[in-house]
């Protein structure tokens, strides 16, 4: 089968949050031509395919009791757009973290309806299968859709697929960990009888806790978390800690489906026997796939590190602000938090959205450069639409070869100013 030879200005590898915001920097700013290149068959990545619930990262933290938005540009846009479609509020928990509930199935409308918008060109069951790259500069994608072969040259690329996608084809320097994050899994539960979602969690850990204590179940059965805002009709949603290790090895995927599958299957069955809220449930659906949170990161101009975070870092060229902690879930225990001080929040630099070795090569959402620990607040998805939306406005300054400077500038007045009276060059609006 011979390729088909096309041109575009930019390619943005993932259709997750922060590819979708990286798509509608580069089209809606700089009216340019834009390709969005998403294996999956709907938009949204793991938002959508792996049922996350909640967005978290929109907010201050602080100890006022309602939110207020930290982010500012097209993710608070964004949010204010899927939180009146799923028609949910923010909640906050009593470590005032606060998050917004949303409705799967409208985070994918909006998602389409934005590109579409935007005028992107969306490509689905899309695969990148191979990079060019001449004197350190990308020249080509090559994509495999269900019918063709397409060799695109373009100008620039932003990777946000979460997996790093662009820097493997190019053999670049990655950041990789030994135990990456723990994986979770989904689904939905009917036929719960009580109302309250505070006490529906504990009556449930509460009955697992015995369990553990009397050894009739495992250990892992306590990584069992509600997912805030789900409990409607007696129906919600939960999420397991899978107790497998993420490799990313041969076979692991399988694996970790396999298990969850089974940690689901008993579990229900346990839920049956041990809880009177539970005794008439059943199993409505599995989200499509594992959530995995984190994955290996691109070498960029700066990493960012945990001391940035909990010291709660500024920097000249900052381009999003982060308000979540550092949030490790580890396959041995439940999930543990680093905090840093209420009414603070750290930024996160351009220079950790630039690859350190091609020029015309961005990261968006959980590809950016970070270790382990920082990307471990800077992947949840209200940071992952800002540094999205700033890979896709880098990348068309790059292609506009404007000063990267002038760049920045542009997205700190979008994106971090303090005070939001008018949004600007988003669509829709």
């Amino acid at each position: 089968m011979s390729p088909t030879i096309d041109h575009t200005d930019i390619v943005i590898i993932g259709g997750g949050i922060a590819g979708v915001a990286a798509a509608i920097a580069a089209a809606q700013a700089g009216r340019r031509k834009v390709v969005l290149v998403e294996k999956a068959p709907y938009l949204g990545g793991k938002a959508t395919a792996a049922e996350v619930g909640t967005i978290c990262g929109l907010y201050q933290y602080d100890h006022r009791p309602q939110p207020r938005f930290m982010v500012h540009g097209f993710a608070r846009f964004f949010a204010e757009q899927l939180q009146s479609a799923s028609e949910t509020q923010p909640l906050i928990n009593e470590y005032h973290l606060a998050y917004l509930p949303y409705q799967v199935a409208h985070f994918k409308i909006l998602c389409s309806q934005l590109l579409q918008q935007a005028g992107v060109t969306v490509l689905q069951w899309a695969t990148v299968v191979g990079i060019t790259e001449q004197n350190h500069i990308i020249k080509q994608v090559q994509v495999q859709t269900a019918g063709s072969l397409l060799h695109y040259h373009t100008q620039a690329v932003a990777d946000c697929s979460g997996e790093s996608i662009a820097a493997r084809f190019l053999s670049l320097p990655l950041i990789e960990s030994d135990n990456y994050q723990a994986a979770a899994q989904v689904f939905t539960l009917s036929g719960i009888s009580e109302t309250n979602e505070t006490r529906l969690s504990f009556i449930i850990l509460k009955a697992i806790g015995k369990a553990i204590y009397d050894k009739t179940v495992p250990d892992y059965f306590d990584r069992i978390y509600l997912i805030p805002g789900s409990l409607h009709n007696g129906i919600a949603a939960f999420k397991i800690g899978i107790p497998v290790p993420v490799t990313f090895g041969a076979g692991n995927l399988q694996q970790l489906h396999q298990t969850a599958l089974q940690f689901i299957t008993r579990l229900v069955e346990f839920l049956r026997d041990a809880v009177t809220a539970c005794q008439h449930i059943k199993l409505e659906h599995i989200a499509d796939e594992i959530g995995i949170r984190t994955g290996v990161r691109t070498l960029g101009k700066y990493v960012l590190e945990s001391n940035d975070i909990l010291a709660c870092n500024h920097f000249n060229d900052a381009i999003a602000n982060g308000s979540w902690p550092i949030e490790i879930w580890q396959q041995n225990k439940r999930v543990a938090m680093q905090y840093f001080p209420k009414d603070s929040y750290y930024q996160i630099p351009a220079r950790c959205l630039q690859s350190a070795h091609i020029p015309n090569l961005f990261v968006g959402g959980r590809c950016i450069s970070a270790t382990d620990e920082a990307i471990a607040s800077a992947r949840v998805m209200g940071i992952c639409l800002q540094t999205g939306y700033a890979a896709g406005l880098l990348a068309l300054g790059h292609v506009q070869n404007t000063i990267p400077e002038l760049s920045i500038q542009r997205l700190q007045k979008q994106q971090l100013k303090t005070v939001f009276s008018q949004y600007e060059e988003v669509p829709g609006i």
